[in-house]
């Protein structure tokens, strides 16, 4: 198949184009970024201009699967909301135009779970009303209603992950990713030989590795039976666990892999009356979806990773 990855240069999109490049497909990787570089014979790069009709026309030619990983992060998002929804949401709805136009088959968003609720507490599954009103998850809903309710006379599939908290590295862009939790918990260890918690240490989170996420996204660009009301799912592992659990995982792997005995420090103050977390990831499992990736493999390969760089 003809893939169009977006956000190539970002955590995400670099994973996702790597491991379609991997499983022999063609991949046009998209990027607002000169610097990519990859020298698979199946990729192309192509530097995208996001306001720009003609451009969005040309990278969609002759594609047969979309996968939509751009976008501005949470602090980008808060600094700045109207640029937000602007790229976040109007640069979609381009996007989802422009592949219409082209006959692109599938069109998968990667959206987040955030969406839900500013703090994530409690169950969440697809049917529930979204309520996180900060700028990063408003602008995610507004491309999220671009991509399955815009120019349906078309008959593009139109499919929406909301994704929890990733764990692993870039294929393309080394620097990138390392401000998410689990990836800053590896980093600090690596060095400065110490695993700090800044914060409430019971704070629960649902953690995936990146082959997990790019496994699901290959597997929705198999799937040809979704009806348009199965176009949303959560894609979690639906088994949270506590950032002082992660900590102590991190922990454990060190000195198994890398003979480190380091300590995890954490702020006694700061901890709070952990709360239950779950979201649901039934209605992707009830597809037929499973994937053997675990999360101590995807922290054993950044460890190694890290101790190479």
């Amino acid at each position: 198949m003809n893939f169009l990855v977006t956000g190539a240069n970002g955590l995400l999109g670099s994973r996702i184009g790597a491991r379609l490049l991997d499983l022999g497909h063609r991949v046009r990787l998209s990027t607002r970024h000169p610097s990519l570089e990859c020298h698979h014979s199946n990729s192309e790069v192509v530097i995208t201009k996001w306001t720009d009709r003609d451009c969005l026309s040309r990278i969609t030619q002759g594609i047969d699967v979309v996968v939509h990983c751009a976008g501005m992060a949470s602090g980008e998002c808060a600094a700045n909301p109207k640029s937000a929804v602007e790229f976040n949401g109007h640069a979609t709805k381009r996007l989802v135009e422009a592949s219409c136009m082209n006959a692109v088959k599938k069109f998968i968003y990667l959206s987040t779970v955030h969406v839900y609720s500013e703090n994530l507490s409690g169950t969440f599954d697809e049917t529930m009303t979204t309520k996180n009103q900060h700028p990063y998850a408003k602008s995610k809903l507004i491309a999220e209603e671009f991509v399955l309710y815009n120019n349906l006379e078309h008959q593009m599939q139109r499919i929406v992950l909301r994704v929890s908290n990733c764990v692993g590295f870039s294929k393309f862009a080394p620097t990138r990713g390392w401000n998410l939790v689990a990836n800053d918990l590896i980093k600090q260890a690596m060095e400065r030989k110490e695993i700090n918690i800044t914060g409430n240490f019971n704070a629960m989170r649902d953690f995936i590795p990146l082959s997990y996420l790019t496994e699901a996204v290959y597997y929705f660009s198999k799937k040809s039976t979704l009806s348009r009301h199965e176009s949303i799912f959560n894609i979690s592992s639906g088994n949270a666990i506590s950032l002082l659990s992660l900590a102590t995982q991190i922990q454990k792997l060190l000195y198994h892999n890398l003979n480190k005995v380091l300590p995890v420090n954490m702020q006694e103050d700061l901890a709070k009356i952990p709360t239950k977390l779950h979201i649901s990831n039934h209605k992707l499992m009830a597809l037929g979806f499973s994937s053997d990736t675990k999360l101590r493999n995807e922290i054993t390969n950044i460890l190694k990773y890290r101790k190479n760089c």
